[in-house]
């Protein structure tokens, strides 16, 4: 068993991502690997919303923005060979500081969306279409 903080060397390959990218839907299952956490999977809480923040004295609005729910997340009991979930375990969080710019996956490797900010409860994320749609970009995956 790995405990939760124990990062996990992922390839793409082992990720399965694929070049099509998938919407997020209500408890849509989704995984990551993130620097600080590792491989971990979890669902989509809140499929569509806009979040309000302060910091210090400027509030921060982000549109078009999903939540990921960030407790009772699972790790992998042994690195998976492929995209199949196989044997997990139980961890606090599915991100934590230190895991914002990672790319959130649906079980079959399309891409969801990207950490954007985590706390206790939620991890908030941009839609990848979002994200590719600013820098005006696609995916592309290596075969």
């Amino acid at each position: 068993r790995l405990p939760h903080d124990t990062p996990i060397k992922h390839s793409p390959q082992q990720f399965g991502l694929q070049a099509v990218a998938a919407e997020p839907a209500w408890s849509l299952p989704v995984q990551k690997v993130g620097a600080a956490t590792g491989f971990t999977r979890s669902y989509v809480a809140q499929p569509e919303m806009s979040w309000l923040e302060r910091v210090d004295d400027l509030l921060i609005r982000y549109d078009d923005v999903f939540t990921v729910a960030n407790t009772n997340a699972e790790v992998p009991s042994a690195a998976p060979l492929s995209n199949s979930w196989g044997k997990w375990s139980r961890c606090r969080q599915f991100a934590r500081i230190g895991d914002s710019g990672s790319l959130i996956a649906d079980p079959q490797g399309r891409p969801v969306g990207m950490v954007v900010a985590v706390n206790d409860k939620f991890v908030l994320a941009h839609r990848i279409s979002s994200v590719l749609s600013c820098f005006n970009a696609r995916i592309r995956c290596k075969s």
